[in-house]
C-alpha cells in the first residue's frame, strides 16, 4: 500500500456521516439531525488543497433523515441509516425520528460512479 499524496486535505460536504473512497470518486453520506433529510454526494476526486467541490463535477441526491456508513462489497454500496436503531422508536420526544428506517439501502456501486464519470 502507499500513500497517495497528491490529495492531502480536502473539503468536505457539511455534516458528513459516511465516506466510500474509490480509485476516483468519493461517495459522502451526511445528515442533518432526525428531522431532517440526508444527502449522498458522489464526488469526482480531482479536486486539491484549496478548492471547493464545485471545481470538479459532483452529484447531490436526497435520501432518509439520520443516514451513516457507506460501505461497498463486491461492486454493491451498502447504506445503513441511524433512525432505525432502537433509541429512535420515539420512547421519548427527543428520540424520534421522522424515518425508522431498519434495513440496508443499496446501489450498485458502478451506477452511482457513473453518475460523475
Amino acid at each position: 500500500m502507499t500513500r497517495d499524496i497528491d490529495y492531502g486535505p480536502i473539503q468536505t460536504p457539511r455534516k458528513a456521516q459516511g465516506l466510500l473512497v474509490l480509485s476516483n470518486t468519493w461517495i459522502f453520506s451526511t445528515s442533518e439531525g432526525r428531522n431532517s433529510r440526508s444527502n449522498i454526494y458522489v464526488i469526482r476526486r480531482g479536486y486539491s488543497r484549496g478548492e471547493d467541490i464545485e471545481t470538479v463535477r459532483y452529484r447531490c441526491f436526497r435520501g432518509p433523515a439520520l443516514a451513516e456508513e457507506l460501505v461497498g462489497f463486491e461492486g454493491t454500496t451498502y447504506l445503513n441509516f441511524e433512525g432505525g436503531a432502537a433509541f429512535f422508536d420515539g420512547n421519548f420526544p427527543w428520540t424520534t425520528s421522522d424515518n425508522k428506517i431498519k434495513h440496508l439501502h443499496r446501489a450498485s456501486t458502478a451506477t452511482l460512479r457513473g453518475l460523475v464519470w
